[in-house]
Parts: C-alpha cells; structure tokens; sequence
C-alpha cells in the first residue's frame, strides 16, 4: 500500500514516516491479507503484487492522470524447502 500510494503523491519524494502515517489498512482477521497463526506465509510476494494492482485501480478512479499501470499482479516464484541426505 504504502509503494502504491507514493507512486501516486510523489514518486520522487523520499520515504518517511510522514507519508504513511495516514494509512490506514483493515483486513479481516483470518483473510490472506490478515492471517493468523498456523497459517502458512511464504508465498506473500504474489498476494502483495496483486493487493498493490488492486489499490491501483481504485486509485485510478479517483486520480486516473497520476496512477501507473497494473504490474500484471504477480511474480514469477519458485520456493524450495527440505534438507540434503549428505548434510543430515
């Protein structure tokens, strides 16, 4: 959120706490945007890629001539977890 909406005020600006002390960000406790524990987590960049195409486009409602295009919502990843036989 806080990438989306600097894109959008001032992409030259630089980062501080000024800028995101005005958001607020409410998800419902248990949704993938708030999960809770033993939910799993690893996987977020897709979520976070998506989340931030989205508020784009609400934002292009309210300021179509200061917002950028969709980033397509995801990112290609590939995660990889287990252990090597000769490492124990």
């Amino acid at each position: 959120a806080y990438y989306v909406v600097k894109s959008v005020v001032d992409p030259t600006i630089l980062p501080n706490a000024g800028l995101a002390r005005p958001l607020t960000i409410t998800a419902r406790e248990g949704s993938i945007l708030n999960c809770v524990h033993p939910a799993a987590v690893n996987g977020r960049v897709q979520t976070c890629q998506r989340v931030s195409d989205l508020i784009l486009g609400a934002l292009a409602q309210a300021v179509p001539d200061r917002v950028t295009a969709c980033s397509n919502s995801t990112c290609t990843v590939a995660t990889f977890i287990g252990t090597r036989p000769e490492d124990g």
